[in-house]
């Protein structure tokens, strides 16, 4: 799945759900999946799932856009989805947005 996909499913989601699509829900959502997939390192996406590199850019992409204060509430879970991320056995790509 590439990040235009899992953006889309993304909004369908929020859309369904708790009908609100600004970034910060957007940060909320993805850094649930992001944590999940983290969780399961060594399981492969199925079929249709984004992997990891694709997580990892919507993370940052969706980070870089909401507030600072925002950023700075969920310090500690940033911080420790970048390390889990740079830790990885995963490609550069995925190593620099945890960076």
């Amino acid at each position: 799945m590439k990040a235009s996909g899992f953006i889309r499913a993304t909004t369908d989601v929020l859309n369904a759900t708790i009908k609100d699509c600004s970034p910060v829900a957007y940060l909320m959502s993805i850094t649930q999946v992001l944590q999940a997939r983290l969780a399961n390192k060594h399981q492969k996406p199925n079929k249709g799932q984004p992997d990891l590199e694709v997580l990892a850019y919507c993370y940052a992409a969706i980070l870089s856009t909401v507030p600072l204060a925002v950023v700075q509430s969920q310090a500690a879970t940033v911080s420790t989805i970048g390390q889990q991320l740079i830790a990885q056995d995963c490609t550069e790509t995925s190593a620099k947005y945890g960076v």
